[in-house]
């Protein structure tokens, strides 16, 4: 056995300290992201804090701002489109131009930030959007032009003298193309963030820490990210119940942005790897030269882009689980996007002051039932004894996701709507009557689009719900469409089914994170998923949002302003087919995955003799004597001890002392747990 004393130098007369080989270590791999505040390091001697579970701590606050950012972003838009006169067309739009740049950057940041410094690229870019998030108060205080009123609009109710009760004039003005340009800039750095977040976050977890730890540690942080998003929503709801009228001046804007850059600051200070990790790789070379193996590193190998990304596309299990996971999102994103107007077309919703509790409670439960499912997957994924059980269980997910959305999909109530009215603009055109929002009334057993249309002048309010008088032939009207009953529970159906579907499928991100960085080398997990990421938001949210809006104008029965204002019945109908038919071919897709990883486990990818992900050799030498290191430092092996075919990295061979020594300052189960092309990256 080796004792700990045997592996110091033997010509020392100084006092005795562990030395590694000099050929384990590079001298960058302890440089922090952040080299502005080298004296803030030795200072406070930071090092002892660049642990995984450290780490994990910052990783989840960064994402839990990035929810917050992007949810209180999208869910103010009307207020700031309001503001800066932007059409609801292009604000539809512009909330998800985020998604665009995510596909457009994700394969050149996922690439050159793995291959400069992930952590500097993480906190460098969240710096810059915190800056960019500050930089959107300046159109708000430049233009003060805008109605500064923060009042929710009231019923429309009939007027015959030129306007309409409980509107609002809008002032023609242009729209502020400066306002427009800055936030599509933060849009920018927040999807380099987002990708920044998924390649090099969660692959800098992946490579600190071992396989069983790594998914439990990746749903935390991603679980984080969806709570952020609640967090978001109800910090959206503030600037409408304020007294300040700007959404980008407002204290939780600038508090947000705030933290964001403090985080940003926070984690550019660890390490390139973390100690434990370089620890673990120096006691697996110690052992080999203690076992009579000699092994010299590789020289790091840095393939080019082109080449990366070409040995990505080639491998067919991760493109294969890539179109999968792709074409489920394309079903379902837009789903979600133009799910206000199934609402309306199926449920008689409406989509714009929509404060039924059955709304009130989806947006309390989905998103924490999402990261509940993403924990309790990540902790199943850390038992699954190989990777065809990851892929099993996104078949069953996706399989009670088309149960689940197909229970429900085409659900209807049937009020009799009073489409002519609107149509022929009978009375709304004598009331002068405007289509901004959907707001269904009842006048016996006919639904009218809002109350102005009925041809109501008042409004009173009698237990709690609101009742139009004044209405056609002097009747009076009830808020909501008829029958509502049967609509409100066919509504609370449908959200039931929206929420469970949207958790199962939360739980597939972690197994389909893990098939991807296992499928492929270590060196290229960033690339993999920065590729995931093109392919996830490009196709989306570009050609197929587009032939979803195309089919959306085809059933289009009325339109104001180049807006469609009321969609037919068949609509839902449309989306509900289409959603389904995307659903069914990812299930198709996710079942190849499977006989691709039974025909190929993940640990044995063939790939071509320079692409192995091995990252030691063993090297015969002369040597002299039995010493470990000889006198001048130079690494020399006892020729006497017979060679192994095998690795000296296994734990058999490793001494309880180092095992020790590995653990200080870590979290990982055990060495074993880790196997040697982790331990030994390429990149280390």
């Amino acid at each position: 056995m080796v004792h700990p004393s045997e592996l110091f130098r033997t010509n020392s007369n100084e006092e005795r300290t562990f030395s590694a080989p000099r050929n384990v270590t590079l001298e960058n791999q302890f440089d922090c992201g952040l080299t502005n505040l080298p004296i803030l390091n030795r200072c406070c001697n930071l090092e002892r804090l660049a642990t995984p579970k450290v780490f994990l701590a910052f990783l989840s606050l960064v994402g839990f701002l990035q929810g917050i950012t992007i949810k209180y972003f999208r869910e103010t838009a009307k207020f700031w489109g309001d503001h800066y006169n932007i059409s609801q067309n292009n604000i539809d739009w512009l909330i998800y131009t985020n998604e665009f740049f995510v596909g457009l950057c994700a394969l050149l940041v996922a690439y050159y930030g793995n291959r400069i410094h992930r952590i500097s690229w993480i906190g460098g870019l969240t710096i810059f959007q915190a800056i960019s998030s500050g930089i959107l108060v300046i159109p708000e205080v430049y233009r003060k032009n805008y109605n500064e009123t923060k009042e929710m609009p009231g019923p429309t109710l009939c007027s015959k003298n030129g306007t309409t009760l409980g509107s609002e004039i809008i002032d023609q003005i242009e729209t502020n193309y400066i306002a427009l340009v800055i936030l599509c800039v933060f849009q920018m750095f927040f999807a380099m963030v987002s990708v920044s977040f998924i390649s090099h976050g969660i692959t800098y977890l992946d490579d600190n820490t071992s396989y069983r730890t790594s998914p439990r540690y990746i749903a935390i942080a991603l679980a984080c990210k969806e709570l952020g998003q609640q967090a978001g929503l109800y910090l959206s709801w503030i600037p409408t119940v304020s007294t300040i009228s700007q959404i980008f001046v407002h204290p939780v804007w600038l508090s947000i942005a705030s933290v964001t850059f403090v985080s940003g600051v926070l984690i550019s200070m660890f390490p390139k790897y973390m100690p434990s990790t370089l620890i673990r790789a120096m006691s697996a070379s110690i052992v080999d030269l203690a076992s009579g193996h000699q092994t010299v590193r590789r020289k790091p190998t840095n393939d080019g882009f082109f080449k990366t990304l070409f040995r990505l596309l080639k491998n067919p299990i991760l493109m294969v689980n890539i179109s999968s996971i792709m074409i489920m999102e394309s079903g379902l994103i837009n789903f979600n996007i133009f799910e206000k107007y199934f609402n309306q077309s199926r449920f008689q919703i409406s989509y714009d002051n929509d404060t039924s509790y059955t709304q009130i409670t989806t947006n309390i439960l989905k998103q924490p039932l999402v990261a509940v499912s993403m924990i309790a997957c990540g902790l199943l994924t850390a038992k699954a004894k190989h990777s065809r059980s990851l892929a099993k269980w996104n078949i069953a997910a996706i399989i009670l996701v088309v149960l689940f959305f197909g229970s429900t999909a085409f659900l209807k109530c049937n009020p009799t709507t009073k489409y002519e009215d609107l149509l022929d603009k009978n009375m709304c055109k004598r009331c002068n009557c405007t289509f901004d929002s959907f707001e269904p009334v009842c006048i016996e057993d006919k639904t009218y689009y809002s109350p102005c249309c009925a041809g109501c002048k008042g409004v009173t309010t009698m237990n709690s719900r609101k009742i139009f008088t004044s209405c056609i032939a002097g009747m009076k009207a009830d808020e909501g469409p008829c029958n509502q009953s049967e609509c409100d529970l066919f509504y609370a159906l449908s959200q039931a089914n929206r929420v469970i579907t949207t958790a199962l499928l939360a739980s597939t991100i972690i197994t389909n994170i893990i098939i991807n960085m296992r499928c492929i080398l270590p060196r290229d997990k960033a690339m993999a998923l920065g590729l995931e990421a093109t392919f996830s938001s490009l196709v989306p949210y570009l050609p197929v949002k587009a032939i979803y809006g195309a089919v959306a104008e085809h059933y289009c029965i009325y339109r104001e302003n180049n807006v469609c204002k009321l969609y037919s019945k068949s609509y839902a109908t449309f989306l509900s087919l289409c959603s389904m038919g995307f659903m069914i071919l990812s299930l198709l897709l996710a079942v190849v995955v499977l006989i691709l990883l039974k025909l190929t486990p993940l640990d044995y990818v063939d790939e071509d003799e320079d692409d192995v992900p091995v990252e030691l050799e063993e090297v015969n030498r002369p040597v002299e004597g039995d010493r470990l290191m000889g006198e001048e430092g130079t690494d020399e092996v006892d020729s006497s001890v017979p060679r192994k075919t095998g690795s000296a990295n296994s734990v058999e061979s490793m001494p309880e002392s180092l095992l020790d020594m590995e653990n200080v300052g870590d979290d990982h189960d055990s060495i074993d747990s880790a196997p040697r092309n982790r331990i030994l990256e390429s990149n280390l």
